[in-house]
């Protein structure tokens, strides 16, 4: 690998590298940092960033932007708790039932973008804003005080040791990770690379250094 493309390579890790450099510093610097209360700060917060970075990755991917992501999200957390407390569902069956909702939604502004040639950014916009303003009226900003134990103690859970909470983290960032793979892969493949890629039934098999080497490394999006 040449100088030049080894350098490309490294720029797209350089925020990862940031974030090391400073999680390393603070980890010496700071003898709190790494207790088990700031590491569960950090990583609820993370899985909450990320996955909101995640939904707005496969909007911008496609060349699109979504700014009704924030109230979709919104929206899917109040069709839960709605579900639970009114309708007395098991939690697993009412996160399912509000993420068949929130995917409603977003399907509804791909309708709306795709029947309407309007732009994503003004059709968004407008979503957001009703997505909102109806979650205010139909709530009156009450919040759901009465959700079973069940679901409010899920952040205490703990699996190999571990909050399920700082789990979702690393489960989120996991899955960022492979989306942004097969992005690569698709780009690479099945839309731009050689014929036998754009052919081949398997993603995997085109993402193989040693499948299409003429066609490795992949360019960038």
């Amino acid at each position: 690998m040449s100088g030049g493309a080894l350098l490309r390579q490294v720029a797209l890790l350089a925020l990862l590298l940031v974030t090391v450099g400073f999680w390393i510093y603070f980890s010496v610097a700071a003898s709190g940092f790494t207790s088990d209360f700031n590491l569960f700060s950090l990583l609820r917060f993370a899985a909450i960033q990320i996955t909101i970075g995640f939904a707005q990755m496969v909007a911008l991917s496609i060349g699109d932007l979504n700014l009704a992501v924030g109230a979709i999200g919104g929206a899917t957390g109040m069709i839960a708790g709605w579900a639970m407390q009114f309708l007395g569902l098991p939690p697993l069956v009412a996160v399912l039932f509000a993420l068949a909702a929130g995917t409603l939604l977003g399907f509804g502004n791909a309708l709306l973008i795709t029947w309407t040639r309007i732009n994503s950014f003004i059709v968004t916009l407008a979503t957001a804003s009703l997505i909102t303003g109806a979650m205010l009226i139909l709530t009156h900003s009450d919040p759901f005080s009465r959700l079973p134990d069940s679901f409010t103690s899920f952040s205490e859970t703990e699996v190999a040791g571990l909050p399920v909470s700082n789990r979702l983290a690393w489960l989120s960032s996991s899955s960022t990770a492979t989306s942004a793979w097969a992005a690569r892969c698709l780009r690479s493949g099945p839309t731009g690379g050689p014929p036998a890629c754009r052919d081949s039934p398997s993603i995997a098999w085109c993402c193989s250094p040693t499948a299409f080497p003429e066609a490795w490394p992949p360019p960038r999006v």
